[in-house]
């Protein structure tokens, strides 16, 4: 799966982009910035694989989806937005043909 550079949700735009200063912080592979509309990404390494970093960024578009629904309680509900992302991913990854 190639990770976009951009994307839109109800119509607002979100950028993406590596940042390796979250490689410094613990714990810490990725980042959803509400007022920004953006989704910072610790980059891949020897440590951390494209399919890793590729899950990371749904699990961003999840926190930003869930704030673009007024979700709140869901937004910082790490265990449901790491479910969600997963499914996400797994749709995106093992879609098979056209209609």
């Amino acid at each position: 799966m190639k990770i976009p550079t951009s994307f839109k949700l109800l119509g607002h735009k979100y950028t993406v982009a590596y940042d390796p200063g979250l490689l410094d912080r613990e714990g810490c592979s990725g980042l959803a910035v509400y007022q920004t509309h953006q989704i910072l990404l610790a980059p891949p390494n020897a440590n951390r694989c494209i399919e890793r970093v590729c899950q990371t960024f749904w699990h961003e578009v999840a926190h930003h989806m869930m704030e673009r629904m007024g979700c709140d309680d869901l937004r910082v509900d790490e265990k449901f937005i790491d479910m969600l992302s997963s499914l996400l991913h797994q749709v995106i990854v093992t879609a098979e043909g056209e209609l």
